[in-house]
Parts: structure tokens; sequence; C-alpha cells
């Protein structure tokens, strides 16, 4: 099943089930430049969230142009669309996701050195989501809050809708796991007029310091990211823009987003929930130096009951507050009989 369910005003999906055809037969299969000219999709089940999906494996070696100007939004053509996909990776190194002007030659080492194409969506070396994209007048560059190389399924979702009156107040919408990390309505989106959109790598360079965390030197050949090694499931691409509620509404996931208040979820934190799943999803335990966990609130006011798991039947996206007491030690001194002195503090 596609992860947006408009079928209507879809304009390729890849469900990635042993094939890399466009199941809705309107577009021609991904085109896939490999360093050993192999082209074959490898079929890969996974049940690890509960749900089986079949997705692509990317070993490294290749990686895809989506069909030409499958994407375009700039001053010429104003073509608003809704950009959605799963994957998961365990990568430390940073890695493109998506990316303007990718290869057309058959090998990474003859990608292009020029450095004004924008990786749209990458993860850095942190493990965190980058997404970045042109604007008329600069760069949007917005990072989740937490690391997405776990080895866990994540949707990232990008919606932008033109403005036909006001390029002014064109819209950028930026989703992770059905949150929202960012939105812009300030300025045109003039940033996605190019024939080319490559899956699976991007143009690093330019758009990243060179702070430890974005340092892709030893996974970047001409400035471009080395080919993504990870999962990528059902690849979707609409015309226009979404609203959030629309995103949600078509979405077969709900999020699931934690107010940690400054505490660390543990690695296997589930941030989607199937809303088709048969089993519940149990919240996961947190820790935070020197605090003990109380439990998952849904108010910030930590009102209502404590919320241990999401039960089956579950539609709509859900935010858990994490409540702490801190821990507190009693000292007791004997003074053995001493009337002076002083107590330490």
């Amino acid at each position: 099943t596609a992860s947006l369910a408009f079928a209507s005003t879809i304009r390729v999906a890849y469900d990635f089930n042993n094939n890399i055809t466009d199941i809705t037969g309107k577009e021609r299969a991904l085109i896939a430049y490999d360093k050993y000219t192999n082209t074959s999709a490898v079929g890969y089940t996974d049940s690890s969230s509960g749900v089986i999906k079949e997705s692509y494996y990317f070993d490294g070696t290749r990686v895809f142009t989506l069909p030409n100007n499958i994407i375009q939004y700039g001053t010429n053509v104003r073509n608003p669309f809704t950009v959605s996909f799963y994957f998961k990776t365990t990568s430390s190194l940073g890695v493109g996701l998506l990316g303007y002007n990718g290869p057309t030659a058959s090998t990474i080492s003859t990608y292009s050195t020029v450095d004004n194409f924008i990786p749209i969506l990458s993860i850095a070396r942190d493990g965190k989501l980058h997404a970045v994209l042109w604007k008329g007048d600069g760069d949007l560059h917005v990072v989740t809050s937490y690391a997405v190389n776990d080895g866990e399924w994540h949707k990232v979702t990008l919606s932008a809708y033109a403005t036909p009156t006001n390029t002014a107040t064109d819209t950028l919408d930026v989703y992770v796991d059905g949150v929202q990390i960012a939105k812009d309505s300030n300025g045109e989106l003039s940033h996605v007029n190019m024939t080319n959109v490559t899956l699976g790598t991007g143009y690093a360079v330019a758009r990243f310091d060179s702070a430890s965390k974005y340092d892709f030197s030893s996974n970047i050949v001409n400035g471009w990211f080395k080919p993504y090694v990870g999962y990528i499931d059902e690849l979707i691409i609409v015309d226009g823009g979404m609203t959030q509620s629309q995103i949600q509404e078509a979405s077969t996931d709900i999020a699931l987003e934690y107010v940690l208040n400054g505490g660390t979820n543990p690695s296997g934190t589930q941030y989607l929930y199937s809303k088709t799943a048969t089993s519940a999803y149990t919240l996961p335990t947190p820790t935070k130096t020197n605090y003990s966990f109380v439990g998952w609130y849904l108010s910030s006011d930590f009102s209502g009951s404590v919320q241990t798991s999401v039960a089956v039947g579950t539609s709509t996206n859900q935010k858990y507050y994490a409540k702490w007491t801190e821990i507190t030690h009693t000292l007791t001194y004997n003074s053995n009989g001493s009337t002076s002195g002083s107590v330490p503090t």
C-alpha cells in the first residue's frame, strides 16, 4: 500500500515489491546508475515494526534517478508537489537520501563538481535528518531533534505549495514521522527547476559547515555523498502541496511524538504506528541522569492517567510527555556524643 492514499493525484509511486517500476503505469522504471552496471532490484521483507514491508535495499553501489522533470517548482515551472517515503539505515558516515541534479553518468566518480546543487534530504554523522531547500533568498535548512539512523523505519514527507498570485507567500512544509519540523511561507520557492532528482545521494559540500558531525570526507566523491546504504520503501510523489491534516488523513501510519523533558529514549524506539496494526505497541522507557521516570502522559501538565502503550485501532497522531522525579538521598550524621562542630554540606 502507498504511504499516501491520494491515488487520483499521484505522479509516480514505487512500492519496491521486487521491482523498481512505477506502479501507476504512468512513468518508466527508475534508472539505476551503478558502479557494477547491475540494475536488478533486491527484494527485502522486514517485519520488525509488526507490518510486513518489501523495500529496496541500497547496498552502497547504486543510486536511482527519478523520471525527468518529475519534481519541478521554480520561477519558470510552478508545479506544487508532495513527496513521501520510508527509510531505514544505521549509517554513521553521513548519507544522501534525495538530491537535485544527480548523476547522469555510469559511476559516482564522474559526478558533477558544481557546488550550487541542493541535498534535499540527508542524514549527518550525528544521525539527524536534514532538509535543505532553496527558497529564492537563501537556504531553508532544518534538522530533526533526534537521530534517525537507529535501524528503525522512519517516514519523511516534504510538501511544496505554490501561491499563483503571490510568489512571496509560497509554503514549504517538512514532516518526519508525521511531525512537522519546519514550515516556511516567506519567499518564493525557486529551488526545484531542475531536470534530474536522484534517490540515494545528494551534493553535500556546499550546504554544511565543517563541524565534526557534518564531516563527510570519508563518504563523499567530488562533493557528492557516496551511494546510500540502507532501505527505502513506498516512494510516492503527488500533485499539489498538502496540509498537515491532509497528510495525516492520507497516511497509513500515525506519528508517535515524545517530549522527553531532558531524557533520552532507548534504541529501538518506534516513531510510527500502523493504523492497521494488530498488536499494541509498548511505549519505551527513557532515561535521565539523576531522575526516575514516572511515566508518559498525554498532557504537558501531566494530568490524566499514565500511558503505557499505543492501543490497536489508534488512528490519530499521539504526543507523549515524559514526567520525572529527581532522585534524592537522605544523609544521617552520627555525632558520637560530640556537641560541637559543623555538618558538611
